[in-house]
């Protein structure tokens, strides 16, 4: 009984939802994350917008 209700909702399951990430993606986003964010640090100070610097 159990073994029928498991192929039932994995049938179910959307098949668009199963999918995974590539390591090349996260790569590519954390380091470029970080560029951002030291960048608009950077032009806080230039504009004199970060006081507590």
């Amino acid at each position: 009984m159990t073994q029928a209700i498991r192929e039932k909702n994995q049938a179910s399951y959307p098949v668009w939802r199963k999918h995974s990430v590539p390591p090349g993606l996260w790569i590519a986003v954390v380091p470029t994350s970080i560029i951002l964010h030291l960048f608009a640090i950077w032009f806080m100070k230039l504009s004199g917008g970060a006081q507590i610097w």
